[in-house]
């Protein structure tokens, strides 16, 4: 039943635990049902490719082979999504655990202690929205990108919307704008950012504010600037990818 006594801070409120929730969930391994001997099922596919079939049709003995490997793989057909799942999981947290390992971007080609300040937390959320594979993602991204300035000795400091327009490399940027175009610009306000300064150069925060809402002078906590990035990245990866 909807509940008519929420206010907006609430709504929001429930909003993010809600994606938080069902981040954490859709990352949970799910247990994988087999009963099949792994070992039996190996030596029998490898007793039945050694013996040529010339007639064309099974003997007894191989039909029984043949059984032996069918059987477990029909059941394990129905767990074919939730290995898949499982894989995607593993996939995702083992790449953004390496990637975070190397501490070198490699879409900027820098380490990441070398990358400015303003540019750094931009080119973190990018390569985690990269490397994400499992919808939706979580609030833990914020504290990953933090984990990462304290790594290689950097302050989760504030960052500007205009520290983040004068350090941004154009090559990257339009690389970025490629693979993830804005979307709107109160939805995807940073990625509108990257749109209007290599368009407009300096002058793109004449008319940012009445396009974004946001004041062109805002500041945020570098994770929080990257969380927020990040999102942003995953919403036009969403986007054009459906």
């Amino acid at each position: 039943m909807t509940r008519s006594d929420y206010r907006p801070a609430d709504l929001l409120q429930v909003a993010t635990t809600f994606v938080n929730r069902e981040a954490l969930r859709r990352r949970e391994l799910h247990r994988v049902k087999f009963t099949g001997d792994v070992k039996a099922l190996k030596q029998a596919q490898r007793k039945l490719s050694a013996v040529p079939i010339s007639t064309g049709t099974l003997t007894e003995a191989q039909l029984r082979m043949f059984n032996t490997i069918m059987a477990p793989t029909l059941e394990l057909l129905p767990e074919i999504p939730t290995l898949l799942r499982n894989q995607d999981i593993l996939q995702e947290e083992s790449e953004m655990a390496w990637w975070m390992l190397t501490g070198f971007s490699l879409t900027a080609s820098l380490p990441f202690r070398k990358l400015p300040p303003a540019f750094l937390p931009i080119v973190l959320a990018y390569e985690l929205a990269d490397r994400t594979r499992v919808f939706p993602a979580g609030v833990s991204i914020s504290h990953l990108i933090a984990q990462v300035l304290h790594t290689i000795g950097r302050e989760d400091a504030n960052v500007s919307l205009p520290d983040i327009a004068n350090s941004l490399p154009e090559a990257w940027t339009a690389a970025v704008l490629v693979k993830m175009p804005p979307v709107n610009p109160r939805v995807t306000p940073v990625l509108y950012l990257l749109e209007q300064q290599s368009r407009r150069g300096d002058q793109w925060a004449r008319t940012y504010q009445d396009m974004t809402g946001v004041d062109a002078a805002s500041t945020l906590p570098a994770s929080k600037i990257g969380y927020a990035f990040y999102q942003e990245c995953l919403t036009s990866r969403l986007r054009t990818e459906t």
